[in-house]
């Protein structure tokens, strides 16, 4: 475990290593880069090289399970730990009992048991997917009673889990309070894929990682489901119910309808450009869209960077290069004298430091609230 850059997260923990390219926003992978650093370095666990065509020198999916225990000795709390930083969550190589010991783990660490860890700190994890199928295939097998023992012995029979973890087995749910699932998307098509996957997946807190942003991707279906009740508006999808104590409502647990339901929609959105060598600039409206679309649905938003490219600003120097992007991501380049595409922004690359996070002029680093009943407006955490 250590603590990161990486601006949404505090800490990380990798139990797994390596990864697979699976779509556009792979092309780049930070990940994949830092492991051929590390089978350089001979750094254990980075020792195995993944597949040519889809990753790369030490990027094989490898077993950190001298780490997996990392969090049941930790003694202070650790605010939001981004597992896997360095693979997938849900890879299709980890073997079913090594995602049932990484559960365990979390389970013991978390908000839902206070048993021999009890004098532990609760820890917050979010897990980060672009393999949502995978994700939900495995929960639907954790929720089984039998089958959720059966991996838990064969975790302890590997070495990964002990007497007391299958003794708990049976008490053990599927939805941890302390664990937030999330997908990465960098497109609508991607949004479309794998957004309706992590919906259908039990969680405390649902979130989606866009970034690096390709393309323009339009959240609002699951940002603001409007309920089957008779008293939403067609138009905005506030309560017209004439007991309701505020316009939205539905989305909490004071519904005079729904009481005592849950909001079923995005808990939080995580958005951002593209960093290193081979960034590729993102319109400036796809960022300021999604946080236009998590205001009005008051769902916190997370503007994480710019990336390498940022919007053109005359008055600044050290620039290394000029491109028109079009509001459906085509790029151009910014000659003089060039017309740029209607709709299109011209963007400049300053690289990531210079580029910052400012949006719009202001900070956006919000943060989910309240993890029970995500009762928004006022649980908006602003940091």
């Amino acid at each position: 475990m250590s603590t990161t850059r990486i601006e949404w997260a505090t800490h990380v923990w990798n139990p797994i290593s390596g990864c697979d390219r699976v779509s556009d926003g792979c092309t780049n992978c930070y990940a994949a880069v830092f492991a051929r650093r590390h089978r350089a370095m001979a750094t254990r666990g980075y020792q195995r090289d993944g597949r040519p065509e889809t990753s790369g020198p030490g990027f094989g999916v490898s077993l950190h399970d001298w780490a997996l225990t990392d969090p049941l000795r930790w003694r202070t709390r650790r605010e939001r730990i981004f597992v896997n930083s360095m693979s997938d969550a849900w890879h299709p190589e980890v073997p079913d009992e090594y995602l049932a010991a990484r559960w365990t783990v979390m389970y013991w660490t978390g908000a839902d048991v206070r048993g021999r860890y009890a004098h532990h700190p609760v820890q917050t994890y979010l897990l980060l997917t672009k393999r949502p199928p995978r994700m939900r295939a495995w929960l639907k097998k954790w929720a089984d009673r039998d089958t959720r023992i059966e991996l838990i012995k064969a975790a302890a029979a590997r070495g990964w889990c002990d007497q007391e973890d299958i003794d708990n087995a049976p008490f053990m749910p599927d939805r941890l309070a302390s664990v937030w699932l999330g997908v990465s998307v960098e497109d609508q098509d991607t949004a479309n894929t794998r957004i309706p996957q992590l919906m259908q997946t039990p969680a405390a807190v649902r979130f989606v990682s866009a970034e690096p942003l390709l393309g323009p991707v339009d959240l609002t279906r699951w940002l603001r489901p409007v309920p089957d009740c008779g008293h939403a508006g067609a138009d905005d999808g506030c309560c017209t119910h004439p007991g309701n104590p505020t316009p939205e409502c539905h989305r909490g647990v004071r519904c005079p309808l729904t009481a005592g339901g849950r909001w079923q929609g995005l808990d939080w959105v995580i958005a951002g450009g593209e960093s290193g060598p081979g960034a590729r600039p993102m319109h400036p409206r796809w960022v300021s869209d999604l946080r236009v679309a998590c205001e009005i649905a008051q769902v916190p938003y997370f503007f994480k960077q710019w990336g390498e490219w940022a919007p053109y600003d005359p008055a600044a120097t050290g620039r290394a290069g000029v491109v028109h992007v079009e509001p459906q991501g085509g790029i151009h380049g910014s000659a003089a004298g060039d017309t740029p595409p209607a709709g299109s922004a011209r963007m400049a690359r300053y690289g990531k430091k210079r580029a910052g996070h400012l949006l719009d002029g202001e900070h956006y680093q919000q943060l989910p609230g309240h993890y029970d009943d995500h009762d928004t407006p006022s649980a908006l955490a602003i940091h």
